[in-house]
């Protein structure tokens, strides 16, 4: 009975570490993730920032 408990004890304790490396694995795929979305966010500015002088340009070009 005791030796049961402690080979569940071991196979529980061997579950945990794989679920811990697969966590901090997540966490730095989280931050990598992160870090792309403040890319895109800055590209987004960028794109919107060219959309508005692309729209002044032809604005100035219909108005002549």
């Amino acid at each position: 009975m005791q030796k049961a408990v402690l080979e569940e004890k071991e196979e529980m304790l061997a579950e945990l570490k794989v679920l811990r490396g697969e966590l901090k694995k997540m966490n730095v795929e989280i931050a990598e993730m992160k870090s792309k979305l403040a890319c895109v966010d800055v590209m987004q500015a960028q794109l919107n920032e060219l959309r508005a002088r692309v729209d002044s340009f032809q604005y100035e070009a219909s108005s002549t």
